[in-house]
């Protein structure tokens, strides 16, 4: 697709007053005034928070992507403040100070410890698809 010269309105967030957006090279998220989040961009790591992507169109590489920004089903119902996106990981913070974490878990980066339940991408390396509370702090 062709760069846009200059600002143009995300469309796709419906007029939602949006009080954060943060962006890696492969993701962003937005988070509305309302406490939701949207996230698009790189589904790949399910760093977007989305447990199933077959129904996204896939890039050259074979991996999946979210063209426009997209409602984070699994933190309907919590009130979310902050959020941050990293390279294949995300996170985001409750209105009460609570930390979910989702993306590739490789190397402890979510917060979770054991990494046993995750799930596991074709080269080994473990991924939460969701959000998932991060435990103990």
């Amino acid at each position: 697709s062709e760069a846009e010269e200059s600002p143009v309105v995300v469309s796709a967030l419906g007029g939602k007053e949006i009080i954060q957006v943060v962006a890696d090279s492969r993701h962003s998220l937005a988070v509305t005034a309302q406490g939701e989040v949207y996230a698009w961009g790189s589904a790949s790591s399910g760093r977007l928070g989305f447990e199933d992507t077959s129904d996204m169109p896939k890039d050259t590489a074979g991996d999946p992507y979210q063209a426009k920004p997209r409602l984070v089903e699994a933190l309907k119902g919590k009130i979310m403040v902050q959020c941050a996106a990293a390279d294949s990981y995300s996170f985001a913070v409750t209105k009460d100070g609570e930390l979910y974490s989702w993306g590739c878990g490789m190397r402890g980066r979510l917060g979770h410890g054991e990494v046993t339940d995750m799930y596991k991408d074709s080269n080994g390396e473990c991924y939460q698809p969701v959000p998932r509370l991060v435990a103990g702090l």
